[in-house]
């Protein structure tokens, strides 16, 4: 008996301490976290040609690969203070009383909300350009209406926060 309790016991210890982030909800993506961070990157999910005889492909860098950051792409980062943590939730789930949603499909994100829990890390990939969202596994953004005020009031906290690089958006 004791060895059925030891091992169930180290069962619920270990799955609890190296489970990652899985939401349904933004909301409750951020509540979760252990932290915040946003953060500017340059730009992500685009292979680049360069500019020489062989028109050679760069290849397309992510912010978080296998659950880690990829700090050479990173241009600014500020850690959200927990107190801050409602104000993004209320940005980003605010009713969509317009009901249209702009599907413009240039995705050239160059702005992200990093979610840690457990030494793991998901993301929350952001255009300002287009107004498109891209969710790394695991992170549920169903609550996000996708309201025309949204961008303009993510973009001014990102702006309170220290986040300016690439707002507005500005080509490369």
């Amino acid at each position: 008996m004791r060895i059925y309790l030891l091992l169930l016991f180290s069962f619920l210890f270990i799955s609890n301490v190296f489970c990652q982030l899985k939401t349904k909800t933004i909301e409750e993506a951020i509540n979760k976290s252990d932290s915040i961070w946003l953060v500017s990157h340059t730009l992500t999910y685009q292979k680049i040609v360069n500019d020489d005889p062989k028109n050679s492909v760069t290849p397309m860098q992510l912010i978080v690969k296998n659950g880690k950051i990829n700090y050479k792409i990173i241009k600014e980062k500020t850690k959200l203070k927990n107190e801050l943590k409602t104000n993004l939730i209320n940005i980003l789930t605010q009713p969509n009383t317009n009901h249209e949603i702009k599907n413009m499909q240039c995705f050239l994100p160059h702005h992200a909300i990093l979610f840690f829990k457990n030494n793991q890390v998901a993301l929350l990939d952001i255009c300002f350009g287009c107004m498109q969202l891209q969710a790394s596994k695991g992170i549920g953004i169903k609550d996000i209406k996708y309201a025309e005020i949204m961008w303009k009031e993510l973009e001014d906290f990102f702006l309170s926060q220290g986040i300016k690089y690439q707002i507005p958006m500005e080509l490369e």
